[in-house]
């Protein structure tokens, strides 16, 4: 029989329990810089992801406010267009040459840009009057 010599420690007789502490604080103080290194490693991983989420998140609330703000100038121009168009067919049927309708309208035209989407909704109904009351 062949007798390897290890580095381990021998196990005395006299007090087991002692000898079994003592190994195994030798075995965690050569295993636990591997596992700081591993657990330092997640961390680091773990944070960087973290602030990927943090600047991802913060990208994504940007573009859903900017989409938003589109959005809304896209139905603002799309009001204003309507409005536009009614506007045409009022001038073209020539009814915009009554006083009171001419005058309207200029202020109208004038006062578009800074009305509400409300204000512009009630200008489209009030001009789509006026078309189907004179035809």
């Amino acid at each position: 029989m062949r007798i390897i010599e290890t580095n381990i420690p021998d196990i005395h007789k006299g007090n087991i329990s002692e000898s079994k502490i003592k190994l195994a604080d030798d075995i965690i103080n050569k295993l636990s810089p591997l596992f700081d290194e591993v657990h330092s490693s997640k961390i680091g991983k773990l944070e960087s992801s973290r602030s990927d989420l943090i600047s991802k998140k913060s990208a994504v609330v940007e573009d859903k406010k900017t989409l938003e703000s589109l959005v809304s100038r896209y139905k603002r121009q799309k009001l204003t267009k309507k409005l536009l168009n009614k506007i045409q067919a009022l001038v073209s049927s020539g009814l915009v040459y009554d006083s009171s309708t001419k005058a309207e309208t200029i202020v109208l035209l004038k006062i578009m840009d800074t009305m509400t989407e409300d204000k512009l909704n009630q200008q489209i109904n009030r001009v789509s009057n006026i078309l189907t009351k004179r035809f």
